[in-house]
């Protein structure tokens, strides 16, 4: 998710990209794909400093799918009027958020998943990834594996593989 949304938001005109991540792999391939900064996020002592300062004080848009420790450093980091895109959980399912961090500088908190979505706005964001994909300004990595290696592929995604897995039955 982290590359992909790195390259989108290039391709939409995002000024500053900040990147954050718990490996280093991630993060360099994040600066290939055209981050201009990266946080590692294992060391969480003074992380919203670090974000803020990857920033270069202005973070306008946060897109979260890790939320736990990391999320709530992340929405501190935030500028007055800025928005927070809530997506996934994979540091933890709970968090502390003082009001202050919210109410004091008027942030928008939006949470998303695809499944309130209309089918019709997914299938058009589907076609520009994909047009942008066939033009060869969306980097996707990914490894073809056959059918029966399905066991073996549910444990590679588990640790992270870095690139998509997909099957196919005619390997």
């Amino acid at each position: 998710l982290g590359a992909i949304a790195v390259q989108v938001a290039r391709l939409l005109g995002a000024g500053r990209i900040i990147a954050a991540g718990r490996d280093e792999q991630a993060l360099a391939r994040s600066r290939e794909l055209g981050a201009d900064a990266t946080v590692d996020l294992k060391q969480t002592d003074g992380l919203s400093d670090r974000i803020r300062e990857a920033s270069g004080g202005q973070l306008q848009v946060v897109i979260d799918p890790v939320w736990g420790i990391p999320g709530v450093a992340a929405l501190e980091a935030v500028s007055p009027f800025g928005r927070f895109v809530q997506l996934g959980q994979s540091a933890g399912p709970e968090a502390v958020v003082k009001s202050g961090v919210v109410r004091g500088r008027y942030l928008s908190i939006l949470g998303y998943g695809s499944f309130l979505v209309p089918w019709e706005e997914q299938a058009a964001a589907y076609r520009t990834l994909v047009g942008y994909a066939a033009a060869g300004e969306l980097k996707v990595e990914s490894e073809i594996l056959p059918l029966e290696a399905a066991p073996d592929a549910w444990k590679r995604q588990a640790t992270s593989p870095h690139h998509k897995l997909a099957l196919s039955p005619r390997l």
